[in-house]
Formats: structure tokens, C-alpha cells, sequence
């Protein structure tokens, strides 16, 4: 018994022991994000239900908080002959990885105007200047580690996309 006990028990929880840290590591644990001073940290509105402001706040901080609201804008682009396009996000994205998301989608800057917002956001992930897009709706989307105001539009567009993959 004490051979068994001071051998094969000891490498079967020793093994157990880094099986489960492999799988804390690899599936369970949340990334840490890079340290940045305040200055390079991308700053977000901290707004309430109808929007108004009530605050600011690093990026960092905001997806950790999810009793702080900040604004961000979706994009959804038809063509006309109704057809939705959707994308899929990057597998370097720090959130929902490689999921199916609107044409267009990202946060509204501290102090910027929704509808800079959503011009920015269409050159940069699409290449395209969005002119006459119609706002749809806006509403609060809320998950286990932020929430956010989705300032929702949609364009119909048949035009050529410049599709950023980092995007």
C-alpha cells in the first residue's frame, strides 16, 4: 500500500493537478487585458437607460462593469434585393471571437456623436462612406460582463465593400 501511496498515487494526482489547470488555462479563465495608462486606454460614455451621460470610463473598465451602460452603434446593410449582410468577427476579437455580428458594429467615443460614430465605423470595417442610413431603433443589450445602449440603422447599399479582416 505505502509503495502505491508514495509512487503511482502521487504521478495519478499530480496528473490530475495539471489536466486541471491545463483546463482552467485553456477554456475557464477570462483574458487579461494589456495594462495602458489612462492616456492610451480608449475612453467610453457612461450613460444611463435613455442615454443622457454620466460619466467616462477605459474600455477596460466598461466590459468588466456590467451595471455601466455605454453607447455603441450597429449598422444593418441590405441590398436591394433584401438580402442582409452579416459578418463574422475576427478570431483576434477580445469579444465574441469569431461569432456572426451586423454589417457594421462598434463603440461610440467619449464625446462623440452617434452619427460620427457610425460613419467611422462604416470606412473603417467596410470602406464605405454611409450616407442616408435610417435610424431603426435603439435598445439595451445586456450580458454577464457589460452592457450596452445599441444604437441601431440601416442602408441599403449595392455598392463594392473594402472588408477589413482585422474587423
Amino acid at each position: 500500500t505505502w509503495a502505491f501511496i508514495s509512487g503511482g498515487l502521487f504521478y495519478i494526482l499530480f496528473g490530475l493537478i495539471l489536466a486541471g489547470q491545463w483546463i482552467y488555462l485553456k477554456f475557464l479563465r477570462k483574458p487579461q487585458l494589456a495594462f495602458a495608462t489612462i492616456e492610451e486606454q480608449e475612453l467610453f460614455d457612461i450613460v444611463d437607460e435613455q442615454g443622457h451621460v454620466k460619466g467616462r470610463a477605459p474600455r477596460q473598465q466598461v466590459h468588466q462593469h456590467p451595471d455601466w451602460i455605454h453607447p455603441v452603434v450597429h449598422l444593418q446593410l441590405f441590398n436591394k434585393q433584401g438580402k442582409l449582410f452579416l459578418q463574422k468577427r475576427a478570431p483576434s476579437k477580445d469579444i465574441y471571437p469569431g461569432f456572426w455580428d451586423t454589417a457594421v458594429g462598434g463603440h461610440i467615443r467619449a464625446g462623440e456623436a452617434v452619427e460620427h460614430a457610425l460613419l467611422r465605423e462604416a470606412k473603417e470595417e467596410l470602406g464605405i462612406e454611409v450616407r442616408n442610413a435610417k435610424p431603426l431603433f435603439r435598445y439595451i443589450m445586456r450580458n454577464s460582463f457589460e452592457s450596452e445602449l445599441v444604437h441601431s440603422f440601416m442602408l441599403i447599399y449595392n455598392g463594392p465593400l473594402n472588408i477589413n479582416k482585422e474587423e
